[in-house]
């Protein structure tokens, strides 16, 4: 139960967490069926039977003293659509003992913010009752969170729990924590030797970095390591090597991303960056690709998506939150600009971040593109690519209505994987899982 406290008159009301909920959104920027279907989605109940409780709760806080105006009904109540899961990413920490070149987080600055554990065990929390199909630990370098392998084992019985890290601090009895609690590894990997990975991430990277790796497979982690690549100038024209080292040292998923004009990247894009020509060149390799080692390859072309939601866009914005290492709440990680701050976990609940109407008009804005762009609306694939990816687009050029100039490849490879789909010249792994039509 709660205790509310009128904060201009000696008025006092008590309410269990619902009434709160309901109280905190009496804004006077919430309809009544509004608040109903947050509340829904929040407790997972159905609308229908939530709307009268917080019509009685709303004419109860009304009686008492505490709302300047009642939340507006509507003429026409309609129960709000399914939710799609969502995953949680948290950044930990922003200290790392690596300075790569592409960092989009770490800055060159003394005493880099962290997240508490009591926040970070409160923010799990938040993030199961709110539906999370997934937490993401991230940084920075985890491993220099003093409560990492602490978090990651109340978070991993709760929820997927997945770990981004550069494997250099990973000894042998924390490989093992990691097998036993049934985390998902992802550790970066930009070269196939040391000579490219340590000219982009540090002398010595690359050989720690693998043994850390050999740590895991030899404590059995398995299937649930993966090795994550950012295409950049360096690396994008050796693909083919870093596919052939993952099956050689028969690491189990391979991902690749593309360089985002952002942190120390934005700073040397002309220096990192690839051009679209030499991003097409590896992306048509990858997904044709077939591997005969059981290696899961994901190439990563941001867009290529020849299944995407039919109730919305195949990018997850809407259904992901970030938390940085200050606490500030974000869409994603591309969109981390002050003005796209959803609040800071030390008011705003996530699961509030989530109904915030200025992330459902961010997505609004996003699903427009297909339309807005002149080169999109007369593309026979924009219900496809959907535009790219908004936050990718934005990073580099500023604007939302523009292309990352891959249009042609998306077309050639589009065609490609759906010709393979229909004439079942079997499924590579790099294809995405899509029903053959005729």
């Amino acid at each position: 139960m709660h205790l509310l406290l009128h904060p201009d008159a000696p008025r006092w009301a008590v309410v269990n967490a619902t009434g709160l909920a309901v109280a905190r959104l009496c804004d006077g920027q919430h309809t009544i069926p509004q608040i109903a279907a947050i509340v829904a989605q929040r407790w997972s109940q159905p609308f229908e039977r939530v709307l009268p409780d917080v019509e009685a709760c709303v004419a109860s806080l009304a009686r008492a003293g505490f709302l300047e105006r009642l939340p507006a009904p509507a003429e026409v109540v309609t129960p709000p659509p399914a939710r799609r899961g969502w995953r949680l990413h948290l950044y930990l920490t922003e200290s790392c003992n690596l300075r790569c070149r592409h960092c989009a987080v770490v800055e060159d600055t003394a005493g880099s913010p962290q997240l508490s554990a009591v926040v970070v065990r409160d923010l799990v929390e938040q993030a199961v009752a709110a539906g999370a199909e997934g937490i993401a630990f991230g940084g920075g370098e985890p491993f220099l969170h003093p409560d990492l392998l602490d978090l990651l084992a109340y978070a991993a019985p709760r929820v997927k729990t997945l770990l981004a890290t550069n494997a250099t601090l990973l000894d042998d009895a924390a490989a093992q924590t990691l097998v036993g609690l049934g985390v998902i590894v992802q550790v970066s990997l930009d070269g196939p030797d040391a000579a490219t990975h340590d000219s982009i991430r540090g002398r010595g990277a690359f050989e720690r970095a693998w043994r850390g790796i050999e740590r895991l497979q030899r404590a059995g982690l398995g299937e649930r390591l993966a090795l994550n690549v950012t295409l950049m100038r360096p690396n994008v024209g050796r693909v083919a090597e870093i596919v052939a080292l993952a099956e050689q040292r028969g690491v189990a998923g391979l991902r690749f991303a593309p360089l985002q004009h952002i942190g120390r990247a934005a700073a040397r894009w002309d220096e990192l960056a690839p051009t679209p020509d030499e991003y097409a060149v590896a992306y048509r390799f990858l997904y044709g690709y077939r591997s005969n080692d059981g290696l899961t390859i994901s190439p990563g072309l941001l867009g290529l998506e020849l299944d995407p939601p039919e109730d919305g866009a195949w990018c997850g914005l809407g259904h992901v939150l970030l938390v940085d290492a200050r606490g500030d709440i974000y869409p994603c990680a591309l969109l981390t600009a002050p003005e796209f701050r959803l609040g800071n976990v030390a008011e705003t609940p996530l699961a509030d971040a989530l109904a915030f109407a200025k992330l459902a008009e961010l997505v609004a804005l996003c699903e427009r593109r297909r339309e807005e762009i002149a080169k999109c609306r007369a593309c026979a694939w924009k219900h496809f690519c959907q535009g790219g990816c908004p936050g990718s687009v934005w990073r580099a050029t500023g604007a939302w209505y523009a292309t990352d100039g891959l249009c042609e490849v998306r077309r050639e490879l589009f065609r490609e994987l759906i010709r393979r789909q229909v004439f079942r010249f079997g499924r590579s792994p790099t294809e995405p899982t899509q029903t053959p039509v005729s």
